[in-house]
């Protein structure tokens, strides 16, 4: 089962980018988060592909999110960024298309996982 906030953050983005991608990305996206997310594929040329990554992004981003609270760290967007970029880039060289999916998912991780803490600050403070 996925955390909350990735599945509020997965379809937050959907509904900001299904201008991009097209009308069927919402629906491709609640597919992926019922089959859990399994992990983005290598290509990201339809909505479908882009569903699977907007969900896998949003799971890492929300790990990153809460390792960083762990840590002690304020669980901002922009470290958030950086570490999913950088573990993307671990496996392929990431497109512009992939890197505004990355910006997107993660902004809207930080944002649902701040409203979910029970104070409502992203610090845990």
């Amino acid at each position: 089962m996925l955390d909350r906030p990735v599945v509020v953050a997965a379809r937050a983005a959907a509904r900001e980018m299904s201008a991009q991608y097209g009308p069927r990305l919402e629906a491709d996206i609640e597919e992926a988060l019922r089959g859990g997310g399994t992990g983005p594929p290598d290509q990201y040329f339809d909505p479908v592909a882009a569903a699977s990554l907007i969900v896998a992004v949003a799971q890492f981003a929300y790990q990153t999110y809460t390792q960083h609270k762990k840590d002690g760290r304020r669980p901002e967007a922009e470290p958030v960024v950086g570490a999913v970029r950088i573990e993307r880039r671990r496996y392929t060289e990431l497109t512009r298309a992939e890197e505004q999916i990355i910006e997107i998912v993660t902004a809207e991780v930080v944002r649902a996982a701040a409203e979910n803490e029970p104070d409502g600050d992203a610090a845990g403070c």
